[in-house]
């Protein structure tokens, strides 16, 4: 494999060449969720605003290495001979050799950096050493932001209607998601130990792309996200993933994707046959400790390490 180099981050959010900057203020969705921090002996909640501001770096943990591989440019070879450029991502590898991976998508105007402070709050064993890929999502015009040019995964096309999206995009990037898969193929993950997982369009794209994965994939995780295409979902799906293990969770005060979204994307997949696990927190659009630990549970029942 060809080797990553390492990137030092600095503060800012990162811009598509991969060099972090400023920027202006934070958009109006997708402005912020929630961290953990053990100040004072206790979980607090640390708001970590995604996107045009990045509070201040990400530690370097013990045991965790971080690398960037912004100097990645070649791509996976797709089944139909081209080179699929892959996205520039985030990875965060254990000490020893990596059991699965989790290819884990950020919201609207952040990036491949805003969930990389979850992954030692995770608190996974060393017995289960799992490779984290945090990709950045492309930069475009988003139509509810008054066109400005940000990561999106898609186009948000009337304020207040989640549903209302571009189409194109929305493959787009779940073409980028199944090259991710594929390259983690060709490093030796088979995709029956891959989970995807995302947060809100990110959230989107993962079950978009997961569910119509024609190989067998170890679990989705949406986190305060919805489908905005459930209509076409009967037809389209894989039934190779007919019983893939489906998290998903959502604030019942959620501002920009109302709970309502996120309950009706999860009954029409029970009404399909999935089994899907539920949470709902008294949270707004955001990530909080509690939430961190039913992932962490849910992971491990996954991934086959349930009883640590």
């Amino acid at each position: 494999m060809k080797s990553i180099s390492k990137k030092k981050k600095s503060k800012g959010s990162e811009n598509s060449s991969g060099r972090d900057q400023r920027r202006g203020g934070p958009p109006p969705t997708d402005r912020r969720r929630a961290g953990l921090d053990r100040r004072s002996g206790s979980d607090r909640r640390k708001a970590y605003k995604i996107g045009y501001f990045l509070e201040g770096g990400v530690e370097r943990r013990s045991g965790i290495e971080k690398r960037s591989n912004m100097d990645r440019r070649e791509g996976s070879q797709s089944k139909n001979g081209h080179k699929d450029r892959l996205l520039d991502y985030v990875e965060i590898n254990p000490e020893a050799e990596p059991l699965a991976t989790v290819i884990w998508l950020h919201g609207l105007g952040a990036d491949g950096h805003d969930f990389e402070p979850v992954v030692p709050d995770l608190r996974l064993p060393t017995s289960l050493p799992i490779r984290f890929l945090f990709p950045h999502a492309p930069e475009r015009s988003v139509t509810i932001n008054a066109g400005m040019i940000m990561r999106a995964w898609y186009d948000i096309l009337e304020l207040g209607d989640p549903t209302a999206v571009n189409m194109e995009e929305l493959l787009e990037s779940a073409h980028h998601l199944r090259a991710l898969i594929e390259n983690e193929n060709e490093r030796g993950m088979e995709p029956h130990r891959i989970v995807l997982a995302g947060f809100s369009q990110g959230g989107t794209i993962a079950l978009h792309a997961g569910l119509r994965y024609e190989r067998k994939l170890a679990g989705l995780l949406g986190l305060s996200t919805y489908l905005p295409d459930l209509d076409a979902l009967a037809q389209q799906r894989s039934n190779v993933n007919l019983r893939i293990p489906i998290m998903m969770a959502h604030g019942s005060m959620d501002p920009m994707i109302p709970i309502g979204k996120g309950i009706q994307t999860k009954q029409e997949l029970t009404r399909l046959g999935y089994s899907v696990e539920w949470h709902h927190y008294s949270m707004m659009h955001e990530v909080c400790p509690e939430e961190i630990g039913h992932i962490r549970a849910w992971l491990l029942k996954v991934l086959g390490k349930a009883d640590l």
